[in-house]
């Protein structure tokens, strides 16, 4: 069998007279792949053609938001993974065979950072990089390596929040959670309105914002003692131990200051894990912007993609992931992801389920 030409020799003139032709070309076969890639969406659909269901998606994804959306993004939406060039090269097989890359079980595509949707076995536009497939792990081994350089948030992700419970409680009159979601409102404010202030000075903030009576310093100092004595979860140590041994290079990057992250983790007694430690405050904008990963990258001596950003927090995932970075999301307990946001690269219950993933995908 052989594929019908579908582009006639004249045609390939263009590449040859000039960067305008070129690029408009270059235009034309991405034209031809997305819409032969989403006709496929249609035809595999149960209502064919007139599927209800992949035409709501088409709307909401690709023709309401206009400009509004990376248009990469917006395909993935719409398609749940990057356009591929295969339903284009079928002419030759069966109209109604689907040849799409089957998932492996448990494994979602990782979306790609560059300036538009990868198809396979066409390069990426200009300035982006291909990636494998990554995807959610279920105690699977993952495809292809992930990097060898990990970033651990800190507070949740390594250092376990809740002993702080029964004080923040205690001062505030009300649960722990709407307090952190009070501090997580303020530094997002911080850096969004380009009126930055400390960690610890939004921590007093936070606490006197939902506090049912008066917050003293006193109070507020005895919370700032007690978060730089938060212990380590159970499952980091022994995680991160098998990490360092099989020579993953970790560094720390968390919202709080340099400071009270060393005191932190030389508490928890983990602070030896660790490479580097980074603090949004030498940048002093706050996670999920993405100055703290470009800050980290700089740091790290590494590009942005060669990096993975492990945390507990929906926000930090997609923080990372938009800047360019892999992620790896640790499914704590009241921790979840965000429906229509970034997937992760992977994921796991616990920082043991992270390392037992990683330390498959290399082969240790």
């Amino acid at each position: 069998s052989e594929i019908v030409m579908r582009h006639r020799t004249p045609h390939f003139g263009h590449f040859f007279s000039g960067e305008g032709y070129a690029t408009g070309y270059y235009g034309y076969l991405w034209a031809d792949v997305l819409t032969s890639d989403a006709a496929e969406a249609f035809a595999e659909a149960p209502g064919g053609f007139y599927d209800p269901e992949v035409s709501a998606r088409l709307v909401e994804y690709l023709f309401a938001p206009r400009n509004a959306m990376d248009p990469a993004e917006a395909y993935r939406l719409f398609r749940g993974r990057d356009a591929g060039i295969a339903p284009l090269t079928a002419a030759s097989r069966s109209p109604r065979a689907s040849s799409s890359p089957q998932p492996v079980v448990g494994i979602r595509p990782r979306p790609h950072r560059g300036a538009g949707p990868v198809c396979e076995g066409l390069p990426p536009r200009r300035g982006g990089r291909t990636r494998e497939p990554m995807g959610v792990v279920h105690g699977a081994p993952l495809p292809s390596p992930m990097p060898r350089t990990l970033v651990f948030d800190v507070n949740e992700t390594l250092l376990d929040l809740g002993v702080l419970a029964p004080r923040i409680e205690a001062l505030t009159g009300g649960p722990q959670a709407r307090w952190f979601l009070e501090l997580q409102r303020l530094w997002l404010v911080a850096t969004a309105t380009d009126h930055y202030q400390d960690f610890p000075t939004l921590i007093g903030h936070a606490l006197r914002s939902v506090a049912d009576g008066e917050v003293s310093d006193t109070d507020v100092a005895s919370v700032l003692d007690a978060v730089v004595k938060l212990p380590a979860h159970p499952d980091v140590p022994p995680a991160l131990a098998r990490l360092a041994d099989a020579g993953y290079r970790l560094a720390a990057l968390t919202n709080g200051t340099l400071d009270a992250a060393q005191k932190q983790l030389d508490h928890a007694g983990i602070a030896d894990r660790f490479d580097v430690v980074m603090s949004a405050d030498e940048v002093q904008r706050y996670k999920p912007a993405p100055e703290p990963y470009r800050f980290a990258a700089r740091k790290l001596d590494s590009d942005l993609g060669d990096l993975t950003m492990v945390a507990a927090h929906a926000w930090d995932i997609a923080g990372a992931h938009r800047a360019g970075m892999r992620t790896a999301f640790v499914a704590r307990p009241g921790k979840a992801l965000v429906p229509g946001w970034p997937a992760p690269d992977l994921q796991g219950p616990d920082l043991g389920a992270i390392a037992d993933a990683l330390l498959g995908s290399a082969g240790a």
